[in-house]
């Protein structure tokens, strides 16, 4: 429980097609200040300031209807507090941060 009032991101899924940052950001600043948003297909993450503020959200918005579809809001299970660069917010090097193993790999025998 103490880490959920720790918490300042907060996942945002089952988000219509045509939901966008700016339309994110307008719904989620009603509750405090709203440091980052990102919004990928179907889902995003927003990264308050204060943990109350995120949990207030959470609260009021998790189950909502947002541009016709039910929202969900959770806490993030992501760690650190960026969403990465601008291109969709993901951490590069693939599924467990493990960059450039298969290259690693694969380099010495292609060289045979």
């Amino acid at each position: 429980r103490n880490q959920i009032k720790m918490a300042t991101k907060l996942y945002v899924g089952n988000l219509a097609e045509t939901a966008s940052e700016k339309g994110i950001r307008e719904l989620f600043e009603s509750f405090g200040q709203v440091n980052e948003v990102a919004v990928l297909r179907g889902f995003g993450f927003v990264h308050f300031r204060k943990s109350e503020d995120a949990e207030a959200a959470r609260e009021a918005l998790n189950e909502s209807d947002f541009m016709g579809t039910r929202i969900q809001v959770q806490v993030s299970r992501t760690k650190g507090h960026g969403f990465g660069g601008r291109g969709g917010g993901r951490q590069s090097g693939g599924r467990d941060g493990y960059r450039g193993s298969v290259y690693a790999f694969v380099t010495p025998h292609l060289s045979k």
